[in-house]
């Protein structure tokens, strides 16, 4: 691991990282916009390009987080995490645990992560509040979009989804089992940007056109590729509950046919 971090910081490049992603991107029929915008929480053209300029500052200066993941960690491996920790200041050394538990037709991963403590964090210059939460997200919201955002979680949690939260936002994800990944269908972001990712949840142009025309019909309109966004308030709750609905259906037949 730690001759891979040493080689990689020497030959990886920021164009070549960029390209590298950006292929990824193409060959899942993403763009690397959408992928940044919805890892970071933002959609934001000078987010998405400050997040490349501290990637740019982060590999000239040497930081950089080293993670191993494994179903089980040994306490040799422990150990190791926590003495490369208190002995280096740039580099951040993780080791994710995930473990699996199947039971009643269902598969559960329950990760745990070893070696990120609030002391190694402050230690090595890293901001101690991370990504955005519920709590932080929803005060910054206005008081018409705040209960619409509440419900929309709220039901997405009642229906076994997951919502990741961004640096600014959410994204909502459906997990795929048969082909192991996750299906992002929603995003949100403060005070009361709702976008939903028609494109994950259509098989051909005319399922696109069609979604897109149902969704116009609920007040949505287009928002860069893939996407369709409405703003939130007392007059657009009743049609963004409606197209929500709609969403978690085709999100529904994703799941069945995946």
């Amino acid at each position: 691991m730690l001759d891979y971090a040493a080689n990689g910081l020497e030959y990886w490049s920021i164009d070549r990282l960029r390209q590298d992603a950006t292929e990824t991107a193409r060959n899942k029929g993403r763009s690397i916009e959408t992928e940044v915008g919805e890892l970071i929480g933002s959609q934001n053209e000078a987010d998405i390009e400050n997040f490349w300029k501290r990637t740019e500052e982060n590999l000239r200066t040497g930081k950089v987080r080293l993670v191993f993941v494994a179903d089980e960690t040994s306490k040799e491996l422990r150990r190791l995490v926590e003495f490369l920790n208190n002995k280096m200041d740039d580099v951040e050394v993780l080791a994710v645990e995930i473990k699996q538990f199947l039971g009643e037709g269902k598969t559960t991963l329950v990760p745990r992560t070893i070696g990120l403590t609030e002391a190694n964090r402050g230690k090595k210059g890293q901001p101690s509040d991370g990504p955005t939460n519920r709590k932080t997200f929803l005060e910054k919201c206005t008081n018409e979009s705040r209960p619409i955002f509440e419900k929309l979680l709220v039901t997405v949690s009642a229906k076994d989804h997951s919502i990741y939260w961004g640096v600014t936002g959410f994204s909502m994800r459906a997990y795929l089992p048969n082909s192991d990944k996750y299906l992002t269908f929603a995003v949100g972001f403060p005070a009361n940007v709702f976008k939903l990712a028609i494109r994950n949840l259509v098989k051909s142009s005319d399922e696109d056109k069609a979604l897109r025309k149902s969704m116009a019909n609920w007040g949505f309109s287009g928002a860069g590729e893939g996407f369709v966004k409405t703003t939130l308030d007392n007059t657009t709750a009743l049609n963004v509950y409606q197209a929500f609905d709609h969403i978690l259906d085709k999100v529904a037949e994703v799941i069945s046919s995946d």
